[in-house]
């Protein structure tokens, strides 16, 4: 009986690494991603927190684009988890296990299209921006 257990606890746990491994890669891949247009979807109203994309709001799921430096740390680029809410001092995402990370994940994910969105109305604007530009340089 206790054989057992332990077989199915150790297939339990590898089939949890793997999925992890799957995920942080997914996570590594959409970063880069975000890196290049953090500024554009950096969505913090108060600009002590510039350099972040928020996905949730308590806990504080959030993807720092550019490095933060504090009086006495730092924070990485990366996606963090913050049980406070606040985007700054998180703890890196893949350090975070079991439920937290994989309603993190699922966070993510539900906000991708919301992100695309988004991009697509602020290149909406630009090309209307530009196109007023063009008109007033015909006039």
């Amino acid at each position: 009986m206790i054989k057992e257990l332990e077989e199915k606890v150790l297939k339990m746990l590898e089939g949890e690494k793997k999925r992890r491994e799957v995920a942080i890669k997914f996570l590594e891949k959409l970063g880069d991603l975000l890196q290049e247009v953090g500024e554009d979807l950096d969505n913090n109203s108060d600009r002590i927190f510039k350099g972040t994309i928020n996905f949730t709001v308590i806990p504080k799921v959030y993807y720092r684009y550019e490095k933060h430096v504090g009086k006495d740390a730092s924070e990485e680029v990366g996606f963090y988890f913050s049980e406070d809410g606040y985007p700054v001092w998180g703890e890196p995402l893949e350090e975070v296990k079991g439920a937290d990370f994989w309603n993190a994940i699922k966070a993510i994910i539900e906000n991708i299209p919301k992100l695309a969105q988004r991009l697509e109305d602020e290149e909406k604007v630009r090309e209307r921006l530009v196109s007023l530009i063009n008109l007033k340089e015909e006039a």
